[in-house]
Order: structure tokens, then C-alpha cells, then sequence
């Protein structure tokens, strides 16, 4: 994945799935690419003794060794960042953001902005802020998402596959038509028809209504004699009823 950066000084953010001291040596070493991102605090050579047992919120632990930050920052809960891109200088900054509030009034419920104010270490900034691109490409592929409920894993990467595809056309149609308003619903719209394109309702109606009798006529020959009998009956009946 990383074989068109390779060289070039990059800095690549990942989430706990790929992360490990070991693939940040791999990267920094091989390819002259810097990472930061969240990891298990089980992953191998990860140190363990890195967060007492008791945290209280907004308490930071770190650890530094051979260029590698390992850092514990207790929030909700604790989260775990690995990093060779930031100083072991535990530096925090401090963030405001908005949320609503729902509050009741009698029967009718009400929103209300609040500003919250939070402080964090950098390297949990900075993987926020990076990482939200990723979200946000996630967010935008499910809307109007092609998915469809099935067990099958094949299925699942099919759909995903196909809402990453037109979510990559849409963002090059913006790039290149930087003036145009066309939203993500409108480009789907528009996609969907140019693929299906004109359609002659009585030509369908026709062969719909040919197929299925080609279908009943198919399964009486491989029926008993009482199945049969029950099928020619029904199938007298669905011809006295006009379509």
C-alpha cells in the first residue's frame, strides 16, 4: 500500500488494526515513512508496564525508546498511541467543540449548543484530526449505500466495493468541476440512470408475463399427479382474473 509514497518523507496515520512497533520500524527504516496511530496494548514489544493501574481522566503516561513514542492517555477510557513522527515531550494542547444538548420543556424537547473544552496530548490531536478524513470518507461511501442485508462476506465486500467506486467518481467529478453543485445524491441519481438508460415499459410488461408462464409450464412436467392437479387449478384460476 505504501509502494507510491516509498522514499519520499511521508507521514502515514492508521487505526489499532495495522499498528505495531514492528511495522513502524519496518516503515521508518525501509521506506522513510513516519506513522502514528492507536495500538493494542498487547501487540509485541509494546511495553506493558506503560499505564498504572489506576488512571484518573486526562492523565498521560510515556514511554520513549530507540526514536518510538508509546504513550497512554486516560479519557473515557485508556487509549493507547504508538508514534516515531512526535517528541516524547508530553505536549497538550487544549481543544473547544460543540455539541447539542436535548432538554425537555413540557412535552416539547429542545436542542441546545454547549462548548465543551477538552485537553489532550498532540499526538492524540493530531491522529484525530488526520484520522477524521478516513471517517468522514466512510461516512459519505454509506450514505445511499448499494448495501443490502446478507450473511455472505462475499456479498458485503461487493457492495463496500461498489459505494468506495462511486464515492472515487463522485470526488473526481468535483475536483475537475470545481464550480459545479452537484450533490452526492444527484450524482448517484444521474450515475443510475445513464447505466439503466431508457427502458420500454410494454416490451417488459410482455416478457415478464411470457417467462412466467414458461415457468409454470416447467415445473408441472417434474410434479406428482396431486401437486400437479393443484398447480393446473390455480393456474386456471390467475387466467380468469384480468392483469
Amino acid at each position: 500500500m505504501t509502494d507510491c509514497i516509498k522514499g519520499k518523507g511521508h507521514k502515514v496515520f492508521m487505526d489499532n488494526f495495522f499498528s505495531s512497533p514492528e511495522l513502524f520500524r519496518y516503515l521508518l527504516k525501509e521506506r522513510s515513512i513516519n506513522s502514528c496511530g492507536t495500538v493494542r496494548s498487547n501487540r509485541k514489544h509494546f511495553p506493558k508496564d506503560l499505564a498504572p493501574c489506576k488512571m484518573r481522566q486526562g492523565d498521560v503516561a510515556v514511554k520513549f525508546c530507540n526514536g518510538m513514542t508509546a504513550l497512554c492517555w486516560k479519557d473515557k477510557r485508556q487509549v493507547y498511541m504508538l508514534t516515531n513522527m512526535h517528541s516524547p515531550r508530553n505536549k497538550l494542547i487544549t481543544e473547544e467543540r460543540k455539541r447539542f444538548l436535548k432538554k425537555f420543556d413540557g412535552d416539547v424537547s429542545l436542542y441546545e449548543k454547549e462548548k465543551l473544552t477538552t485537553t489532550k496530548p498532540k499526538i492524540v490531536a493530531d491522529y484525530n484530526k488526520h484520522m477524521g478524513y478516513v471517517d468522514l470518507g466512510d461516512r459519505m461511501a454509506s450514505t445511499y449505500s448499494f448495501a443490502r442485508r446478507t450473511r455472505k462476506w462475499t456479498k458485503k465486500l461487493f457492495f463496500s466495493l461498489i459505494d468506495i467506486a462511486v464515492l472515487n467518481a463522485f470526488l473526481m467529478f468535483k475536483s475537475s468541476r470545481t464550480s459545479s453543485k452537484f450533490s452526492l445524491k444527484e450524482f448517484r441519481m444521474n450515475l443510475i440512470a445513464s447505466l439503466i438508460g431508457k427502458i420500454n415499459h410494454k416490451n417488459s410488461e410482455h416478457s415478464v408475463t411470457k417467462k412466467g408462464q414458461m415457468i409454470i409450464h416447467f415445473f408441472i412436467g417434474h410434479l406428482t399427479k396431486r401437486k400437479e392437479g393443484a398447480l393446473i387449478a390455480r393456474k386456471k384460476m390467475y387466467k380468469k382474473e384480468p392483469l
